[in-house]
């Protein structure tokens, strides 16, 4: 080996020093190759080391900073020996010189490339199995290992879903990475500006380390967005290729879906409708409210019942839907919005109904509405209402023991007006009746009045039968009437009208002693004969 040395003693007191290259290993996994040593007054360089000065004096008590400087050329472990050699020292002492050792590890700065360890706190599956892993994962979304795409799952339109990527540094250097999110190439889209974000844009990781790079995606609108995830590896001064780690990311907004399966009916507005009977005031009618969460993601919803006068009322039937309390809904909302009330949101998933019962209990004689908002997701606006009509009477005679049409109930005709009508319970349905052969069927009349007596006729032809067709109605009274339906020949009868005439009627007498009446009723006169019963005491009568 080549000795770089000054010969020579110098002052008394002064010591010389020079510099011995003696040893040179290198370790790597590259091909080994020879390396060489080259010296001048001012430095030494071996390897990957430059040492200067490699040679001088030093004054008694003084000293000398000697620089040593490492440049890594290939990845690996460099090992040198040198030594030092002083002049004016027995050379029985370390005949080489003082021996010194130099030893450097150089390495690539190097992030994971396998993304699937990257979003490893995430669900990860195949494109083969996506559709129905898609929505039975839990967490803001998955990754798909073949595609190298993130997709985010069951986000809201407008509200923010965060996935967490882990950078990881595979090296023993420490390095910077810089964090970018940018359009997909050659993709028309709207752009993603505010819709995809990433904090923090650079970090700093420690070698053999991990940086947790957030990811967030807010969608405006119901739609798919996409956009392309680059974590880039700072690498000034080295002549190595940078490194990027690359995926897709992609995501869809979604906006939840509270469908009314029933009422099927539907207003000239567009709203569902609760029609219910022209009822007495004090009756009741109970009518189900059925709703069905149809979107994709789970919807939590609350009924608002709006009701001027107190007469609609809102039951909920037992459910198993989970109840919970929120905090973050706004106390005052404006314009078109309305303040929710003070009552637990009900969660939906999807394809999941749940069933309510509405109850009608007239207080008034009048038509009357109501309205049902459906409050979804903390949101209190009037985009799903469900209209309720109604109408209370005090009519003093009454039909009672009808059906209603329910054909007419949801006929479009009545139900595209300005102002929908309750439904009127004045229909009898026979069915399918023999030819020939009389059908019957019975309801009841009614005088409501405490002082009125009401005498009523039945205006039918032929085919029908009313039975009694005419007499009197004492008040307070009820009456039953029977309606026969004979037809000698195959004939349809639809919505076949038929009408009643009532008339007060005014007595001289007083009430208690009007006695009922109608045509079945007939006077009977009984006289006696000279026959007689010999069981009995008295005689027989005819009449």
């Amino acid at each position: 080996m080549a000795l770089a040395s000054k010969k020579g003693r110098g002052a008394r007191h002064d010591r010389y020093i020079c510099f011995l290259h003696s040893l040179t290993s290198w370790e790597s996994a590259a091909p080994t190759t020879k390396l060489k040593s080259s010296s001048t007054q001012d430095h030494l360089t071996v390897g990957m080391f430059t040492v200067s000065p490699c040679s001088g004096s030093v004054a008694a008590w003084d000293q000398q900073d000697i620089t040593v400087d490492c440049l890594a050329g290939e990845e690996g472990t460099c090992e040198e020996q040198l030594y030092i050699d002083i002049t004016g020292i027995d050379p029985k002492d370390n005949p080489l010189g003082v021996p010194f050792t130099l030893i450097a590890e150089s390495s690539l700065p190097a992030i994971v490339e396998d993304v699937t360890l990257a979003y490893e706190e995430h669900p990860i599956c195949s494109s083969t199995n996506l559709s129905c892993k898609l929505w039975s994962k839990k967490g803001v979304g998955l990754f798909v290992r073949d595609e190298n795409k993130f997709i985010f799952t069951k986000v809201l339109v407008g509200q923010d879903a965060e996935a967490h990527v882990s950078i990881y540094n595979t090296s023993g250097l420490p390095c910077d990475v810089v964090l970018s999110i940018k359009p997909r190439p050659g993709k028309v889209q709207s752009p993603i500006n505010n819709i995809f974000k990433v904090f923090p844009d650079k970090m700093s990781i420690s070698h053999s380390s991990n940086g947790i790079a957030t990811v967030t995606f807010t969608p405006p609108d119901e739609q798919t967005y996409d956009c392309i995830f680059k974590a880039f590896l700072v690498m000034l001064k080295s002549p190595v290729k940078s490194q990027t780690l690359i995926f897709a990311i992609s995501g869809k907004g979604y906006e939840p879906q509270v469908t009314v399966v029933s009422p099927s009916a539907r207003s000239k507005r567009g709203n569902p409708v609760l029609r219910f009977k022209r009822l007495q005031v004090g009756d009741s009618e109970m009518l189900p409210l059925v709703i069905c969460n149809k979107g994709a993601i789970p919807v939590k919803f609350m009924l608002q019942l709006e009701d001027e006068h107190g007469i609609f009322f809102l039951k909920g039937r037992h459910s198993t839907l989970k109840k919970f309390y929120t905090e973050n809904v706004e106390e005052v909302c404006t314009g078109n919005e309305s303040k929710p009330p003070k009552k637990p949101f009900l969660l939906l998933h999807q394809g999941q109904s749940t069933k309510f019962d509405v109850i009608f209990k007239p207080t008034l004689a009048q038509r009357l509405e109501g309205k049902i908002h459906v409050v979804v997701g903390d949101i209190c606006s009037n985009k799903t209402i469900i209209e309720l009509v109604g109408e209370g009477h005090k009519d003093e005679f009454t039909l009672d023991g009808l059906e209603e049409d329910t054909e007419e109930r949801n006929a479009k005709s009545s139900l595209k007006k300005d102002i929908i009508d309750a439904v009127r319970v004045n229909h009898i349905q026979f069915g399918e009746c023999p030819v020939g052969k009389p059908c019957h069927r019975t309801f009841t009349i009614t005088n409501h009045t405490s002082m009125k007596i009401m005498r009523f006729e039945w205006e039918a032809d032929a085919t029908f039968h009313f039975s009694p067709k005419m007499g009197h109605l004492l008040p307070r009274c009820a009456k039953d009437i029977t309606v026969t339906l004979k037809a000698d020949v195959p004939a349809i009868f639809r919505r076949h009208l038929v009408k009643c005439k009532v008339t007060k009627v005014n007595v001289a007498r007083p009430r208690r002693k009007v006695q009922d009446w109608n045509d079945q009723m007939s006077i009977v006169t009984w006289k006696e004969t000279a026959r007689k019963d010999p069981a009995a005491s008295w005689p027989e009568k005819e009449s």
